[in-house]
């Protein structure tokens, strides 16, 4: 009969096996997380600019068929912008029958960070806003 205790515990073959299974899992979810946040970032910035949309539409019913004439007027609406790296520009036209609301956001990668909303077509894409 042996009476030597037995050693147990994990060999370092078997540690760095481990190490490297959750080094190669990390390498793939680090990348995955970032992009989700970006994404999440991107819809933030979308839905900031949707409700200043309606602040304006809201104006304009007010103003009897006029959109805000500046951006300190359309500061002066009362937005309310989720996160302080998101900004929101507005211009319009001579006779303030067309408008476009601008926003970027910092934390975003330069060719997404810009969304634009043109009074009428209800489109937002990833650019500047157009002349009006």
């Amino acid at each position: 009969m042996d009476t030597q205790p037995s050693e147990q515990g994990f060999s370092i073959v078997e540690l760095l096996v481990v190490v490297i299974i959750l080094g190669v899992l990390a390498g793939i979810a680090v990348p995955l997380l970032l992009s989700q946040r970006e994404h999440g970032w991107e819809t933030q910035l979308l839905s900031d600019v949707r409700n200043s949309i309606l602040d304006v539409e809201a104006e304009y019913v007010t103003n009897s068929g006029a959109y805000p004439e500046d951006q300190d007027a359309f500061e002066d609406i009362g937005l309310e912008i989720s996160d302080p790296s998101i900004t929101l520009t507005y211009v319009t036209n001579d006779d303030r029958s067309e408008f476009c609301v601008e926003g970027r956001d910092a934390r975003l990668p330069a060719d997404a960070q810009v969304a634009h909303y043109v009074s009428g077509s209800g489109v937002q894409i990833f650019e500047d806003c157009p002349e009006l």
